[in-house]
C-alpha cells in the first residue's frame, strides 16, 4: 500500500512546478504521480540517490527505461496522469 509510504511534499511545489507532481518513498522504491491535462516533455524525478534506477509505468507495468543520478529527467507524454515506480538496480 502506497498510503503506508512516506509522502515527500517538500520535493515539489504544486503552485510552481509543472506538471503537478507528488512523490512517495516506500522501502527502496520511489513512486511519482504526475498530473496535467496534456503533457509532452521531460518530467523531473527528484529525491533520488546518485545511482541507476529502473522506471516502470505503475498502471500498465510497461518499462520506461532507466535513469541515473540524484536529480534526473524522464521523457514523458500523457493525458491526465502518469504514475511511475522507480526502483534501484
Amino acid at each position: 500500500m502506497l498510503s503506508r509510504g512516506q509522502y515527500l511534499g517538500q520535493l515539489y511545489d504544486i503552485g510552481f512546478d509543472v506538471p503537478e507532481t507528488h512523490a512517495i518513498r516506500k522501502g527502496h522504491a520511489m513512486y511519482y504521480a504526475f498530473f496535467a491535462k496534456q503533457w509532452k516533455g521531460p518530467v523531473e524525478l527528484r529525491g533520488l540517490e546518485d545511482r541507476t534506477y529502473s522506471v516502470v509505468d505503475y498502471v500498465t507495468g510497461k518499462s520506461l527505461g532507466t535513469v541515473s543520478g540524484h536529480r534526473t529527467h524522464l521523457p514523458a507524454e500523457f493525458d491526465g496522469s502518469l504514475l511511475v515506480e522507480v526502483q534501484p538496480q
